[in-house]
Parts: C-alpha cells; sequence; structure tokens
C-alpha cells in the first residue's frame, strides 16, 4: 500500500509529540508550586486552542476500559463534527467504537486493542462510519500519555481523513490491473526491457507468435535472444542508443525469428520509462506482425466489429431485424415481378447474403422421376441439378450435378424424406451426421469440406412436391440455427415460386417462338407452292426455294450449285445465290469430291460441317484442298443439301453460316 507524506501529517504528528509533552509536563507540574500549575495550564491552553484549529480529528480517552466498552473519550476537538456529524459534546463519556461499524476490519481493530493495552503507540488505517452512517476512511495515530509516575493516564489519537487517497489508490489499482489484463489478453505483443536490454516482461501474444516461453527469453538482453535476427542486431542497438539519446519514442519494423524458423515482420514502437533524474528506467515496446496485410486488416475489421457490436447490441438486433423484414418483402416483390430466371436468382442471393450470410450457397433443382435417375430409384439415390450458386470460396469449384445416396447421406434425410429443414451445426465433429455430411462431400467434391464449419439444408416445395434445396454453408461453427433456418424457409417458399413463374414465362415465351417459327415456315411453303404452280423456269423456283430456306435457318448466304458431270472432272457450278454475293462471287465452279455439296449429293442426305478446320485436312485433291481453305477462311459452318430431281442428283443447296456453329435437327429437317 502506497504511503503519502502530506504536510498535514507532518504537522500532526508535531502537535502529537507537544501535546503528549505538554500533557506530561502538566502532570508533572500539577505537583509543583502553584505558579507552575499556571503556566502548565496557560500552556496547554494554548496547545488546545491550536488542536482545536486542526482539520484532523484529534480524540483524548482514559487509558482504562481497554475492553468492553472501550475507553471513555475525554476530549475531541471541533474537526470531529465536520468529519463524522457528532459534536465533541455528543461524544464525551462515550468510546470512539462508537465511530466503527459492519466493515471496519476486526483485525485492525485487535491490533490496536493490542498496542493499547501495552501502551504502545500504534498507527492504523481502518474504516470508520459517520453519524449518517456513510463510510470513510482514516489514518489514525494513537500514542500514550503518562504521568510522572510513569502511569499511562489517557491516549491521545489523531485521525486523518485518507477517503479520497484510498479511491486515488483503489483507482490506480484498478487501473493497473486493468492495463495488466490488456497486456496479457491483447493481440498486441507487449514486450519489457531495461534501459541495458534484458527482457523483463513479455506478453502471451508476443510469446505465442515466436513460439517462445516466459522462460526462454525473460532475463536475457533482447540484443542476444535467438529471435533477433543477425541482421537486426545492430538495428535494434540504434534503436536503444536513440531512446537513450533523445528520450523520445521509437517507431520502426522489423523481421523476427520464430522458433520453428519462419520470419515475421513486426512493426514496433518502443517508448521509454524514465527516472526522476531524466535517465531510462525501462523501454515498453508495442508491435503487431504485418507481414500479412491481408491479415491484419482482417484483425482490424474483427476488432472494430467486435467493438461495435460490443457498443451497440440491442441497436444491431434492431437493424437486423429491420434489414431481414425488408429483405423478405423485396424478396416477395421479386417473385411478382422478375420472369427472367437467372437475374430472379442471383438477386435473391445478393439478399440472403445480406441477411443470414454465406460463403456457400447452392439452388438445385431435383432431376424429373423420367430421367436416368429413376434407374437408381432402388438404391435411393437422388440427382439435383444446380441450377445456381454462390462461392466466395477460392479454389472451391462445384460439380454441375450433385448426389444424395439416402443410405449413406443421413444428413439429407429430413429435407428429402419429410420436406423439412437440416442444420448440421458443427460439421468438424465425429458424430453420425457430420460423417455423412463428409462422406457425401467426398463423393461429389473429391475431397473433404476443412473450410466448411456449418451446413444447413432448405427444402423447396410446390404442390407439396420437393422441387429443390436451398443449400448454405458457412465457414463459422454453429452458425446456423432455427431463427436462421425460418428465414432461409421463407427465402426459399418465395424463390421457388418465382422459379416456377420463370420457367412458366420461358415456356410460353418457347411457345411463341415456335408458333412464330412454324408460321414463317408455313409462310415459306406457301410461297414454295405457288412457285412450283407457276410457269417459273427451275432456276427462278430454285431461287425461291432458296431464299426462304435462307431466312429460316438464318444463313448468312445461301446458294444452289448445278452438278454437271459432263465435265471431266464432274464439277459443281453455282446457278443462283441469295445473301451476301461476296461470300460466292470469287468462287462459282467447285470441284466435284469428298467436300460436303458432294457428300450430300453422294448420300443424298443433308451434310453439316462446324469442324472446318478438321474438314481441310480430309482433302485428298489439290483443288479440293483449296476449295475448303476458302469455306474455312469465309465460314465458321456449312450446311449441304442434296437437290434431287427423280431420285436423280441435280446439285445441292449451300447454306454457309459465318457467325454460327451449330443448327437444330428440327432445321435441318
Amino acid at each position: 500500500m502506497m504511503t503519502f507524506e502530506t504536510e498535514t501529517e507532518q504537522r500532526t504528528q508535531l502537535l502529537i509529540t507537544q501535546l503528549r509533552a505538554q500533557l506530561e509536563r502538566a502532570e508533572q507540574t500539577a505537583q509543583a508550586d502553584q505558579h507552575a500549575r499556571e503556566q502548565a495550564e496557560q500552556e496547554l491552553l494554548a496547545l488546545r486552542s491550536a488542536v482545536s484549529r486542526m482539520r484532523d480529528v484529534v480524540l483524548i480517552t482514559e487509558a482504562d476500559l481497554i475492553d468492553e466498552p472501550g475507553p471513555r473519550i475525554t476530549y475531541a476537538n471541533p474537526a470531529l463534527e465536520k468529519q463524522t456529524g457528532y459534536t465533541p459534546e455528543e461524544v464525551l463519556g462515550r468510546s470512539p467504537r462508537l465511530l466503527q461499524g459492519s466493515k471496519t476490519d476486526r483485525v485492525t481493530l485487535d491490533l490496536i486493542r493490542a498496542a493499547l493495552r501495552s501502551q504502545a503507540p500504534v498507527r492504523a488505517e481502518m474504516l470508520n462510519y459517520t453519524k449518517e452512517g456513510a463510510p470513510y476512511w482514516i489514518d489514525v495515530d494513537i500514542a500514550p500519555v503518562f504521568d510522572a509516575q510513569g502511569r499511562c493516564v489517557s491516549f491521545v489519537g489523531v485521525q486523518h481523513n485518507i477517503t479520497e487517497r484510498r479511491r486515488m489508490e483503489e483507482a490506480l489499482r484498478r487501473e493497473r490491473d486493468f492495463n495488466a489484463s490488456i497486456v496479457q489478453a491483447s493481440p498486441t505483443f507487449f514486450v519489457v526491457t531495461d534501459a541495458r536490454g534484458r527482457v523483463v516482461l513479455m506478453n502471451p501474444a508476443a510469446l505465442t507468435a515466436l513460439g517462445y516461453t516466459p522462460d526462454e527469453v525473460i532475463g536475457l538482453p533482447v540484443f542476444g535472444v535467438t529471435f533477433m535476427t543477425g541482421r537486426n542486431r545492430g538495428d535494434i542497438i540504434r534503436v536503444y542508443r536513440t531512446i537513450a539519446e533523445q528520450k523520445q519514442s521509437v517507431s520502426y519494423e522489423m523481421h523476427l525469428r520464430t522458433k520453428s524458423g519462419q520470419e515475421i515482420l513486426v512493426g514496433w514502437r518502443a517508448i521509454p520509462v524514465l527516472k526522476e533524474d531524466g535517465n531510462v528506467d525501462f523501454v515498453f515496446f508495442t508491435g503487431a506482425d504485418i507481414s500479412a496485410k491481408r491479415q491484419a486488416e482482417e484483425e482490424k475489421r474483427k476488432a472494430e466489429t467486435l467493438l461495435r457490436q460490443t457498443n451497440t447490441v440491442l441497436e444491431r438486433r434492431v437493424r437486423e431485424r429491420t434489414r431481414e423484414l425488408s429483405q423478405l418483402l423485396q424478396a416477395s416483390r421479386v417473385v411478382t415481378s422478375t420472369l427472367e430466371l437467372q437475374p430472379l436468382l442471383e438477386h435473391v442471393l445478393d439478399q440472403l447474403k445480406e441477411v443470414l450470410d454465406y460463403q456457400v450457397c447452392l439452388i438445385m433443382a431435383a432431376r424429373d422421376e423420367d430421367d436416368e435417375q429413376s434407374a437408381s430409384d432402388a438404391q435411393r439415390v437422388y440427382s439435383f441439378d444446380i441450377i445456381s450458386y454462390r462461392n466466395q470460396l477460392s479454389g472451391v469449384k462445384t460439380p454441375p450435378v450433385w448426389h444424395y445416396d439416402l443410405d449413406r447421406d443421413q444428413h439429407i434425410l429430413p429435407v428429402i424424406e419429410h420436406q423439412a429443414v437440416s442444420i448440421l451445426a458443427e460439421t468438424q465433429t465425429d458424430t453420425p451426421m457430420a460423417q455423412s455430411y463428409h462422406a457425401c462431400y467426398q463423393a461429389n467434391m473429391g475431397k473433404t469440406p476443412d473450410h466448411i464449419k456449418s451446413w444447413m439444408a432448405v427444402p423447396m416445395v410446390v404442390r407439396n412436391q420437393l422441387f429443390g434445396i436451398m443449400a448454405l454453408q458457412s465457414d463459422q461453427p454453429g452458425f446456423y440455427n432455427e431463427q436462421k433456418a425460418n428465414l432461409a424457409l421463407t427465402f426459399a417458399n418465395q424463390t421457388v415460386v418465382a422459379i416456377e413463374n420463370a420457367r412458366l414465362f420461358a415456356a410460353e415465351q418457347e411457345r411463341r417462338a415456335e408458333a412464330d417459327r412454324r408460321r414463317q415456315v408455313a409462310e415459306g411453303l406457301s410461297d414454295i407452292l405457288d412457285a412450283l404452280n407457276s410457269d417459273r423456269s427451275l432456276e427462278e423456283t430454285l431461287s425461291v426455294i432458296l431464299e426462304q430456306a435462307r431466312q429460316l435457318l438464318k444463313a448468312s448466304v445461301s446458294s444452289v450449285y448445278q452438278l454437271q458431270l459432263q465435265q471431266t472432272p464432274p464439277v459443281l457450278k453455282l446457278q443462283v445465290l441469295r445473301g451476301d454475293d461476296s461470300y460466292f462471287t470469287n468462287q462459282p465452279v467447285f470441284p466435284f469430291g469428298d467436300g460436303p455439296m458432294s457428300q450430300s449429293i453422294q448420300s443424298k442426305l443433308p451434310v453439316f460441317r462446324n469442324d472446318l478446320a478438321a474438314m481441310m485436312k480430309e482433302t485428298p485433291t489439290p483443288e479440293e484442298a483449296t476449295h475448303k481453305k476458302w469455306l474455312h477462311d469465309h465460314f465458321s459452318a456449312i450446311l449441304a443439301v442434296p437437290i434431287l430431281i427423280r431420285d436423280q442428283p441435280y446439285g445441292a443447296f449451300a447454306f454457309g453460316f459465318a457467325g454460327q456453329d451449330a443448327i437444330s435437327q428440327e432445321d435441318l429437317t
């Protein structure tokens, strides 16, 4: 405990000494002549006057009745009333014990009582109570007074109020304990050395980062410890020299070597603690590992988040609930307004991220029972197409199809068999549910999900049938709970309605497109029939057919080539051209060989080629090589359709696609 020697305490000690001397002299002179007695009384009166003006409480008691009820008060100075509320008159004849209370320390009282019995001076700190019952602390100094025969005739006690001092000491103790707890618990490195550089303290954060125990570093010079690399010893010596000369803090960065041999970069701030003479007593270091900027930023973000959460827990919960309701309302609006499937799913994933948070989210649709999966029903294996997902874990790829074996995957049983939410709060455990989750992940991904700590699957139900599953994964253990499950279920219900609406819309769009295509085909056939029933020439009739086919197939250019077998070797000669004629004007004649048109005439079937680079390698003659190279340079795909008149080859239609590399079987038909 700290002791504060103030001027008041010094004066109090002087007055006690004088009072004791005067009382003893008064007792001695009381037996002397009358003149001496009067002089002693005058001196005593002067001393009493001085005592009456003291701020400290002075009590004089009789020397007997040490035990119960205690020595009686024979004098109290006016300071008593200001400090306790009792007037001197109220306490005369009573024991000082009236100022004690329930929390007055018994050990201290026993110490004082023992000193009084021994007629010895005693000094102690104790808790007293005012007349109103308010506690206050005093530093009491009690001294015995002896008469001429050496008998103890009274005790003089001076009580100095130290309540404020005790409050300050308690505040200092709390501050010291608080600072010590910060040093011990803080992720910041704290190191203290003496002026010569010997390690006095190193907190757990620094020890853990460096991989050492206190016994391995305490007392050693910081210049020589093993975590100081050779190139840094000169730097740290310069830091100490700067501190010693300038008496100011120094900031610097330094590489340290951990016990395992790894090097980390630490940013330090060295702060000198000075003695009264101005010389350095200790050096206080604070530091942080800054070798990974991203890690430092993440730690800062976590610290800031933790601070905000600590200070605004209630406000945060209100905001979260308000946001959840807002997102639910927004999701409901999306269901009724968005008809494009993929934008809809992206929007739902964005909203879900805002409210629930996740690292991975999969939206899966169950395959139809008529699919290939029906063959696996006996093994209780279900397959789901992943129609949308969000993956924030780098290096993790999701397969397009996810398979669940109900004999193995217990964690998904509630979803598939009962259309209920399934939660695995802790995936990194040995429970049967966690083991089934890992087995399923291994089967689908080819590895174990070490990065996933919490998982939840939510059924997506339409008309009491399982449409699909919304699976959420987090890297935080215990992240998913019943509250989040209810929220996710609401999202899932809205999402499945939106998907149904989008699919109906897409089906309607496809139906309309098909109707429009059929209308175009009908109109084209009508024009073709008109041409066939007219007096047009064969070339004109083929031209009509060619133009209608080009428009339906959306070809860049279309043409009719006639097979001329009378020439040697046979050739295909351009008869009719539609579309961009710049494609064909330089090639009016092609050799009859193994090109697409030749192949279609020979097989009497359409030939479609979108592998023109490979087609160039199939050339047996230089002429055909030139022809195929020309096709490769101008088009990405070629369609050749034979023209048969009375089952005899007349030639072929040729369609060139500059930007299209595939056409449907229906278009071919």
